[in-house]
């Protein structure tokens, strides 16, 4: 089973601006975070893992803690072709 933690800081948005690019941003990487945990859903049953997202929500590193290297391999390959 894989483990997913999103640990991301989301940028600060300025609720005074008609357009502002913040949130935007943080719309979108929302958007992206749930399309890689849902992309390791599809393998969660065949992996163990930890898998945790940490810093700004634009700018985020991956982590991926598992006894096996071969899951994390497939993990990271997974995750970073979505992200391509």
């Amino acid at each position: 089973m894989i483990n997913f933690r999103n640990n991301t800081t989301k940028l600060r948005e300025n609720k005074n601006e008609i357009l502002d690019a913040n949130s935007i941003i943080n719309e979108q990487m929302n958007e992206v975070i749930k399309g890689i945990k849902s992309k390791l859903n599809t393998i969660s049953s065949q992996h163990d893992a930890e898998v945790t997202l940490t810093g700004k929500i634009d700018k985020f590193t991956l982590s991926v803690k598992s006894e096996s290297d071969e899951s994390a391999n497939i993990i990271e390959k997974l995750v970073n072709d979505y992200l391509k």
